[in-house]
């Protein structure tokens, strides 16, 4: 009797330790898989907070308030394109914290996506010196407006969408927010007499494209299409830039910009000398375009006088700059040893825009140890 009390004894106990081992696998693979979800899921979060080129900048160019609406018009002063912008406002006199969301009273002008406009929900639609128009309806009185650019930047090869915080503006606008009152007929479908886009929206609003000013719909003006023809941050290749031979090259001395258009990177490219190779240069289609602006960073060191870079459209030398005091020789006077942000814009009657332009860096410099460093070309064109 004994012995069998011994032997359930014994079973228990081996029952309760086969429980435990169980618990120590199970809590064990929790551990290992959290782990591996862990490593997998942190591959989609960036390892930094993403800025935005530090030459983004956004303008106000006008604001009208009628007939309660808020007509704003705004211009891209910077460098780089723009998705669009987050909007908030104030309606009290020194209020420094705009908490109205105007993107909830938003009419037309581009797209309401994630509390922002957007002017195209994929592209950063809006070039440098273009113009954007927008079209809210007044919720209050409205004494001030933030504004925030946004933009698409591609990180780690994914496009994500970027705010814009270190541009953020702000403007003084004083608008009423008190709408006409409707008049009784108001509703019933049919745009009759005394009634306006002001007094009456339900049946006299105006349509896409159009704004109500002064009571009557007023085609909104066209805007200009700029489009982005090239941009070369160097990183990845040569990007289409020529390299001729040993007095140019893809260069890891130094970067100013990445493929994205921001700050930092490892390659630019380099020209020194006077050489018959001291060039780069691309082909580009111009067919239909107006003007084109070219705009670069560049970073001159060592330059003996008279020694200069010149861009040349075709094989035509629109401007040069280098270290030349009186101008004799180069066209503009630089300062050395600083990134320079420079630019030229070109037009269609002065140069022949086929689909086969030639635009090229060239380097008119008195020996190796003059040098020039390009980078973040920016190619736009307008329409």
């Amino acid at each position: 009797m004994n012995q069998t009390k011994n032997k359930i004894v014994t079973f228990n106990s081996k029952k309760g330790i086969s429980i435990m081992i169980g618990y120590v696998l199970l809590v064990s693979f929790a551990i290992i898989i959290g782990g591996i979800l862990y490593n997998w899921m942190k591959t989609y979060v960036p390892k930094e907070a993403l800025d935005c080129p530090d030459d983004v900048s956004i303008s106000v160019e006008e604001t009208i308030c009628q007939g309660g609406n808020f007509n704003l018009t705004l211009k891209n002063n910077g460098l780089f394109d723009i998705a669009g912008y987050f909007i908030h406002a104030t309606n009290k006199t020194g209020q420094k914290l705009a908490t109205i969301d105007l993107s909830e009273y938003f009419i037309s002008g581009g797209t309401v996506q994630s509390n922002s406009i957007l002017f195209d929900l994929d592209e950063n639609a809006m070039g440098p010196t273009e113009t954007k128009k927008s079209i809210f309806s007044l919720p209050t009185n409205i004494n001030s407006i933030e504004i925030i650019p946004v933009r698409f930047q591609i990180q780690d090869g994914k496009k994500r969408f970027v705010s814009c915080g270190n541009a953020k503006i702000r403007e003084i606008v004083n608008c009423d927010g008190d709408v006409p009152e409707e008049p009784e007929t108001c509703g019933n479908g049919s745009c009759d007499a005394g009634e306006t886009c002001e007094n009456c929206v339900a049946d006299c609003g105006c349509d896409t494209g159009w704004s109500c000013v002064g009571g009557v719909c007023t085609e909104i003006p066209g805007e200009i299409q700029i489009i982005q023809l090239n941009y070369s941050g160097f990183e990845s290749s040569a990007q289409g830039w020529s390299d001729p031979g040993v007095d140019t090259e893809r260069s890891d001395v130094m970067s100013k910009v990445q493929d994205d258009g921001t700050s930092g990177g490892s390659y630019c490219w380099h020209l020194q000398d006077n050489s018959a190779t001291a060039f780069t240069l691309q082909y580009f289609n111009f067919t239909g375009y107006e003007n084109i602006t070219i705009k670069w960073w560049g970073y001159y060191t060592s330059l003996d006088p008279n020694s200069c870079v010149e861009l040349k459209i075709d094989g035509i030398k629109v401007d040069s700059w280098g270290n030349d005091a009186d101008t004799s020789n180069c066209n503009n006077d630089i300062t050395q040893d600083t990134w320079l942000a420079q630019s030229i814009t070109i037009t269609n009657d002065t140069y022949n825009f086929d689909d086969s332009v030639e635009v090229s860096f060239e380097g008119e410099m008195d020996k190796d140890d003059n040098e020039f460093y390009v980078d973040g070309i920016n190619i736009t064109g307008i329409i």
